[in-house]
């Protein structure tokens, strides 16, 4: 996940109760030898491979953008269930 949503924050691993069993404090990347590291890969990517599976055309920006949106990590940082409400992806008649 992080791969593809970037680093967690260091003050969000912290915060969590297994935070530091599967991370690395210092770099807030996994532990190498709990979770071998994928090649790297992006958002778009992996959702356009998603999609190709299920037949469908690949997604809109606009659809991407508010994933995006959606999906952060951090809470504090996550837009909340107001503001996605108002996300042009939601809102647009087309």
């Amino acid at each position: 996940m992080y791969l593809i949503f970037g680093k967690f924050p260091i003050p969000l691993l912290e915060r969590s109760r297994k935070g530091r069993g599967w991370f690395d404090i210092q770099t807030a990347l996994p532990r190498e030898e709990l979770l071998p590291l994928p090649p790297p890969a992006t958002f778009e990517a992996v959702f356009s491979v998603l999609m190709e599976v299920e037949g469908q055309p690949p997604p809109s920006e606009e659809l991407l953008s508010f994933l995006k949106k959606m999906l952060v990590i951090d809470p504090a940082e996550r837009a909340s269930a107001h503001e996605l409400l108002s996300h042009p992806w939601l809102t647009s008649t087309t």
